[in-house]
């Protein structure tokens, strides 16, 4: 969750799809449990191409201070890029904006909207989603 350009609808469409999954299984006699529901919230990672979105550049420049070449789009590897790739751990890791604690959204969805679908995935309601609105 939270990719550039993401709403809540699309979200909810994941989360069907993960509804799916379940009847799918249940419906060929395997478990319904045995369907990862985990989500994570996506993180940019150097060398992917989500960084040729310019809200994942802007974001990351105004939360990190990253500074970008502007001929390539690429990180400039000084202190504050090695600051953020300090704090890069695994895909589940949620990173935090640390001048207001909220934690990174590059989707197009209210901060609101992002963090109570997060408290929901986190808390193994992720089917709440599904009832959400903006």
């Amino acid at each position: 969750m939270a990719y550039p350009t993401e709403t809540l609808e699309d979200l909810k469409m994941s989360v069907a799809f993960i509804k799916w999954q379940e009847d799918f299984y249940a419906s060929r006699g395997k478990s319904a449990d045995s369907v990862n529901k985990r989500m994570f919230t996506v993180t940019w990672y150097p060398g992917t191409k989500m960084l040729g979105h310019p809200k994942v550049r802007r974001t990351l420049s105004d939360v990190f201070g990253i500074s970008f070449n502007p001929a390539t789009d690429e990180p400039v590897c000084d202190k504050k890029f090695h600051q953020y790739l300090l704090e890069l751990d695994d895909a589940t890791k949620l990173l935090h904006n640390p001048k207001t604690g909220e934690p990174l959204n590059f989707s197009d969805m209210p901060m609101d909207t992002f963090l109570k679908a997060r408290e929901y995935v986190d808390s193994g309601q992720i089917y709440k989603i599904l009832e959400m609105e903006e």
